[in-house]
């Protein structure tokens, strides 16, 4: 269950980098908002893939 849980993180982590700039496109955020966010974001991913891909078999 804990493993669901980190990848659905993982995920949302990925649409929140992907939808970022695009409200920076749309005007919705500053450019220090999507610096920081980016930033935040990255971090939590790279977390959060390396928790839950570290229990992946060598095939």
């Amino acid at each position: 269950m804990a493993k669901i849980i980190i990848q659905l993180i993982s995920w949302l982590s990925l649409a929140v980098l992907i939808l970022l700039p695009i409200c920076f496109l749309a005007g919705k955020i500053s450019h220090s908002q999507i610096k920081t966010g980016m930033l935040v974001m990255t971090a939590v991913w790279f977390i959060t893939a390396s928790l839950w891909m570290r229990d992946r078999k060598n095939t």
